[in-house]
């Protein structure tokens, strides 16, 4: 007889209690390599927060472009934390500096006062990478 027809409950309670069980093992044990990025591992913020810059760039539509330089300091800011992580003192405060540049283009009001902000934020953000490689070459 199956036990499911007579407390339809308990095999519910029973798959709650098992992804309980999995969700705790999980954050318990130690991630793996693919959950933690070394400092000598590549980034993938690094390529997102320059493709959206980039396409902040070249977006006619300026909201649009905005969410593409709000996207690109998240992932600005993500990298400032990476880089503070791996003892990189001078590629965080560059990335910092990206993130406030690119916190700006929120505030502008046409196009080309967009694409000036982008400008400003790519040469900080190429500072950025720069230091970045110095601290991955120690």
């Amino acid at each position: 007889m199956d036990r499911t027809r007579l407390n339809p409950g308990r095999r519910a309670g029973t798959d709650n209690f098992v992804g309980m069980l999995a969700l705790a093992a999980a954050l318990v044990m130690p991630a793996g390599p693919a959950a933690a990025q070394g400092c000598d591992a590549r980034w993938p913020q690094l390529q997102f927060a320059r493709d959206d810059m980039q396409r902040a760039g070249n977006e006619g539509d300026l909201a649009s472009a905005q969410d593409y330089a709000d996207r690109a300091r998240r992932a600005s800011d993500h990298l400032a934390a990476l880089s503070t992580r791996c003892d990189c003192a001078p590629a965080a405060a560059r990335f910092e500096e990206t993130a406030a540049t690119l916190r700006r283009a929120q505030d502008v009001d046409s196009r080309k006062d967009l694409r000036d902000v982008i400008s400003g934020a790519k040469s900080l953000f190429q500072a950025a990478q720069a230091q970045l490689q110095e601290c991955r070459k120690r």
